[in-house]
């Protein structure tokens, strides 16, 4: 499998086999562990056993809480999965659903990438993306009678997809975050990845506007962010009513 991935830049991701991972394949670059194929040691032991081995890994870490998600990031994944966020049938002892309001809690309270799984086609993806997941895993939705159409599934959702991810310029920010001024909108953007600002704001880590060519952009959980930091909404429940409804005119 590997060898297939290497020509086309694929990166293969091992899951929770820690040896395999390990054996130095070209073309393997990731790990992903479930919360019980994590060592004694932490995460922190399969780096010493990579260095040792001269291989360089990714690793992820499946999570189904705040709290795992929580000690997963400051454990040094690259990456965490977070589920299920809706139904599965792809699993036959699933955790508890978290809904698309714990999704988009979790990945507030962490800096690292959130992966979302369980459930998702192309509609729950986009809405996914507007609460903040940084990807997204599928099986069952891809499901298709020939490779063909599989392909063409992928294509048509990675689409849609890149476009529930495109950031808003500052007039659509101004538009739908009325009770902040254009102006101090600009302003943050420039120093949005201040510690002290963020703070003094009640932004989350994930907060991170930008500015490309001189414009200033805001991704769109940047904008959910800042409707929670100024009192637009008041539950989790409206928030995701809100990605819901975003992504579903997308």
């Amino acid at each position: 499998m590997a060898s297939a991935c290497l020509p086309f830049g694929v990166l293969l991701v091992v899951n929770d086999d820690i040896d395999v991972a390990l054996a130095g394949v070209p073309g393997l670059g990731g790990l992903h562990l479930g919360q019980d194929d994590i060592p004694e040691g932490g995460l922190a032991q399969v780096r010493e056993r990579a260095a040792r081995a001269g291989v360089e890994l990714a690793i992820g870490v499946s999570t189904h809480d705040l709290a795992q998600i929580r000690r997963a990031a400051n454990d040094g994944a690259d990456h965490c999965g977070f589920g299920p966020v809706f139904a599965t049938d792809s699993k036959r002892h699933a955790d508890a659903v978290v809904g698309l309001s714990g999704l988009l809690e979790a990945t507030r309270v962490v800096s690292v990438p959130v992966v979302a799984i369980g459930g998702l086609d192309e509609h729950r993806s986009c809405q996914a993306i507007g609460a903040g997941a940084a990807a997204v895993a599928m099986i069952g939705a891809l499901i298709e009678g020939t490779l063909e159409a599989i392909e063409a599934k992928v294509r048509r959702i990675a689409a849609a997809i890149r476009r529930a991810a495109e950031p808003l310029s500052l007039d659509d920010v101004a538009r739908l975050v009325p009770s902040i001024a254009r102006e101090q909108l600009e302003v943050l953007a420039h120093h949005g990845d201040d510690l002290g600002v963020r703070l003094e704001l009640g932004l989350p880590p994930r907060f991170a506007p930008f500015v490309r060519d001189g414009k200033v952009f805001y991704r769109p959980c940047d904008v959910v962010d800042l409707q929670i930091a100024s009192g637009a909404m008041a539950s989790p429940r409206d928030q995701a009513a809100l990605v819901a409804v975003r992504s579903h005119k997308r």
